[in-house]
């Protein structure tokens, strides 16, 4: 199969209601994408990521009365979510429709809907038949793509198309919150912080690594290069061969190669994951300046800590 690099979203919606599974870009990251209520088409991206099935999918969106497809019902605290956030990297947890086939929710009776920021991601979006499923777009365990270059790398024979965008602007996966429990939890950190979900609902909890939410049972984000986190004296646990990721400063008099993830926690988002792919190309090792973690910056340090399976030197 030859992939092709589709350039209008009208183009790329059509294959989706063929049935087709085809790459998208979103400002979360790349994308990948079948008709939600196509237990096939669905099927079929499982096969291609090689993800696991008990893994569930984010359904996407272009318009709110599409939620009503997916849905149950909308509380009144994922209402407030959806003024204050939609469209936007947040993800809302629901209570779904017997319509919505059990492969998309790991048969679970909750999903996962977002609706996406990026123009092309909403015109793609808009002109599909029925609501996109769709994980990120890279095999099942890799870093997310987050340019259409690195989408093709991972995907390239495997579907019939990609269609092309801009670099996504926030870098990391959305915000996963669920409301279909008395007491609000945040699945998976992201972009939208929990100080930003609660000045909208009030109090939320942190349900860490459960598998109601995409992105969080599995192995994640990690590069065909081995990941160590380093805090303290940095430049004595360096090994020669090997590269760093600096978030704070670089080491003074070191002379080995560095990659500068930016200042703060929305730089850091937006160049962790193509910083990591870029870096598999050319090292074995990659060492990553890691820092304290608060809310503002919990969403990055997760994918970090998943990439170097939590190991910190």
């Amino acid at each position: 199969m030859k992939t092709q690099r589709i350039h209008t979203p009208i183009k790329a919606a059509e294959l989706i209601n063929k049935g087709e599974v085809v790459a998208f870009p979103t400002e979360t990251v790349y994308g990948l994408g079948a008709d939600a209520f196509n237990e096939e088409a669905v099927r079929n991206i499982f096969k291609i990521k090689g993800r696991p099935g008990d893994n569930p999918l984010i359904v996407h969106v272009a318009r709110l009365e599409d939620i009503k497809r997916i849905a149950k019902e909308i509380p009144g605290k994922a209402m407030a979510l959806i003024d204050a956030f939609f469209p936007g990297p947040i993800t809302l947890v629901l209570k779904k429709r017997d319509e919505i086939p059990d492969i998309v929710t790991a048969g679970l009776t909750t999903v996962g809907v977002r609706m996406p920021r990026d123009p092309i991601a909403s015109a793609f979006l808009s002109a599909c038949n029925n609501p996109v499923a769709a994980p990120s777009a890279n095999l099942s365990g890799r870093p997310s793509p987050t340019t259409s270059e690195e989408t093709l790398r991972d995907l390239e024979g495997k579907v019939p198309a990609i269609l092309t965008g801009s670099r996504s602007n926030v870098g990391i996966e959305s915000t996963v919150i669920d409301l279909t429990v008395e007491s609000p939890q945040i699945l998976r950190p992201g972009h939208i912080t929990k100080e930003e979900v609660e000045a909208v609902i009030g109090p939320v909890g942190t349900a860490g690594v459960i598998n109601r939410s995409p992105g969080t049972r599995h192995t994640h984000y990690k590069p065909d290069a081995k990941v160590i986190l380093l805090k303290g004296d940095i430049k004595s646990k360096l090994t020669p061969g090997s590269v760093l990721f600096t978030t704070l400063s670089k080491p003074e008099d070191f002379e080995g190669d560095t990659i500068d993830l930016g200042k703060g926690p929305a730089e850091w988002e937006h160049n962790l994951f193509l910083a990591l792919r870029e870096a598999e190309k050319r090292y074995d090792t990659i060492y990553i300046e890691f820092f304290d973690i608060d809310e503002s910056n919990r969403g990055v340090a997760d994918r970090m800590l998943r990439a170097s399976g939590g190991e910190i030197r």
